[in-house]
């Protein structure tokens, strides 16, 4: 797994490239690419890239989710692939975590949040 800047700003947009499994992410990818204060901002990451996600990358997104709610950040996931969508919709994850279909709708769900 592969993370790349597609936009470094507010939002910060992030790109997953490849398999989001275990080994992959020791340690922390997102941490060790940003910085623990990544957590306390806007975070879009698109899934365009990554086919696959495993139960430990669905352990890893659970965790970053919860570190961006406790550091006042927010993270919308984007564009997840056919196969990694059935796996947030077979573990009911689409409840818990914010995911939406595209870059657009991410954006777009920043935007309503700075208008309510």
């Amino acid at each position: 797994m592969e993370l790349k800047l597609a936009a470094d700003g507010d939002p910060l947009c992030i790109q997953v490239c490849g398999r989001i499994t275990g080994p992959a992410l020791q340690p922390d990818p997102l941490t060790a690419f940003l910085g623990n204060d990544v957590f306390g901002r806007r975070v879009l990451v698109d899934l365009t890239q990554s086919d696959f996600l495993d139960s430990s990358g669905v352990g890893w997104m659970l965790g970053c989710n919860k570190k961006f709610r406790e550091a006042g950040g927010r993270l919308v996931i984007h564009s997840a692939t056919p196969m990694v969508m059935q796996v947030f919709r077979l573990m009911r994850l689409t409840k818990v975590l914010e995911i939406v279909d595209d870059a657009g709708a991410a954006h777009e769900a920043l935007r309503a949040e700075v208008t309510s």
